[in-house]
């Protein structure tokens, strides 16, 4: 039998309760029973003491915002940036059908569109469309590589006449003048206007032409040395002319009156204001235009004399683009 002062493995005192005793064992942290860490099953952890950081939250390294940061953005960089398609999207998912080539090409890009939800592109699988789709203004690639600008996407262009492409009839013929702007320097050849020359041409519109669109005829010219002199007076350039498309009749001729006014500066490069010639009866490629260019009398120019006359550098009509080049041969 045991007595009741053994139970503790001391001497049982009587004003110790068995309560207190009871309590302490079970509250101990020293482990009285001496279980091993196998009887726990960590049999395979090592006895190796933990950091000494664990648990605070001071950050001793002085790991900084800008580091982590750093770090984050990379991998981030780094993800979006992978082509090897880390997400394995299929091609069922964007869409796309069976085989390859352009069935293919046509989905994805619909795909992409509808991703996008830009309302500056349009593809139909036919017609690829860049610009303000839905205001009517953009360039447009047709199913056959055509290249096609719609609305304001239209572009500019000149059509020039050089002298040298000029003809003279052999009288009231234009001089071949001298020119040295600024005084000083290389003396150029040009050819300047006495009042009734005239000078004749052809030139075909291109076949980038806008069908239907106006010509906007204008000459570039020089006072040369003569600007002050001849300030605030008039030049009365005039173009006489006639148009016709292939397998269409010339019309009697129409005049563009072109007078410029002097500005006022020496050796000043001018051009008159661009007159319009009506292109609304154009409807087929490489129309031709005849032309008769000349100064005409009346003007207010003042001194008539050799190396004294306005100077004519080129001639021009700017016209609008559509297209690069045209479809066919001989149609748009």
């Amino acid at each position: 039998m045991v007595e009741i002062n053994q139970v503790s493995g001391e001497n049982f005192h009587p004003d110790v309760t068995l309560d207190t005793e009871l309590n302490a064992h079970t509250g101990s942290t020293a482990n009285p029973h001496a279980v091993t860490k196998q009887q726990v099953g960590l049999g395979n952890v090592e006895n190796v003491a933990q950091s000494s950081h664990s648990g605070d939250t001071s950050n001793p390294h002085g790991v900084t915002p800008s580091q982590i940061s750093a770090v984050t953005e990379a991998a981030f960089n780094s993800h979006t940036g992978d082509k090897t398609n880390p997400h394995v999207v299929t091609k069922a998912q964007l869409g796309c059908v069976d085989g390859s080539g352009a069935a293919n090409l046509i989905a994805l890009w619909s795909a992409a569109l509808a991703l996008t939800s830009n309302a500056n592109l349009y593809y139909d699988g036919t017609h690829f469309r860049v610009g303000n789709v839905g205001g009517g203004n953009y360039m447009e690639v047709e199913s056959d590589g055509t290249v096609e600008f719609v609305g304001n996407a239209t572009v500019w262009d000149d059509l020039r006449i050089v002298p040298g492409a000029f003809d003279f009839a052999g009288s009231s013929d234009p001089t071949l003048s001298t020119w040295q702007p600024g005084g000083v320097g290389t003396t150029f050849r040009i050819y300047e206007f006495n009042t009734n020359d005239e000078v004749f041409f052809t030139c075909q519109i291109p076949h980038t032409y806008k069908l239907g669109t106006d010509l906007m005829a204008h000459i570039h010219w020089t006072p040369r040395d003569r600007g002050v002199i001849e300030s605030a007076k008039t030049v009365a350039w005039k173009l006489d002319y006639s148009i016709a498309d292939i397998n269409e009749v010339f019309p009697s001729s129409s005049t563009l009156d072109l007078t410029d006014t002097c500005s006022g500066t020496d050796d000043y490069h001018e051009m008159t204001s661009s007159v319009t010639l009506d292109g609304s009866s154009l409807s087929g490629v490489s129309a031709m235009i005849v032309c008769r260019l000349y100064r005409d009398g009346g003007d207010t120019w003042a001194n008539n004399g050799a190396g004294e006359l306005p100077v004519l550098l080129e001639f021009d009509f700017h016209y609008q683009i559509d297209t690069v080049g045209s479809r066919q041969e001989l149609s748009k």
